[in-house]
């Protein structure tokens, strides 16, 4: 019977050991903890809000996309429709 390495042994042959591969639980997580935690994983609705001068939906505090306003101001200048077939020659 071979004797059993002490603690400086299990050091000088850590080398060689084989680390794990993955990771292992210890205690199996139930069904109602693993919910619990993942009860504020939810995604919230959005809110849209209607832009004070064209009436479209758009997010709260965000410049409206269909007319350039924000606080009933323009802050972003909006380009006339342009009719992609002229261009394209």
């Amino acid at each position: 019977m071979k004797p059993r390495p002490d603690a400086a042994d299990l050091r000088t042959m850590a080398p060689n050991t084989k680390a794990p591969d993955m990771a292992v639980q210890q205690n199996k997580v139930s069904k109602s903890r693993r919910n619990n935690r993942r009860s504020h994983d939810s995604l919230t609705a959005a809110n849209p809000n209607e832009c004070t001068n064209c009436g479209e939906l758009k997010r709260p505090h965000h410049v409206c996309s269909a007319c350039g306003h924000y606080a009933d101001k323009e802050v972003v200048a909006q380009n006339d429709e342009i009719d992609l077939d002229e261009d394209a020659a």
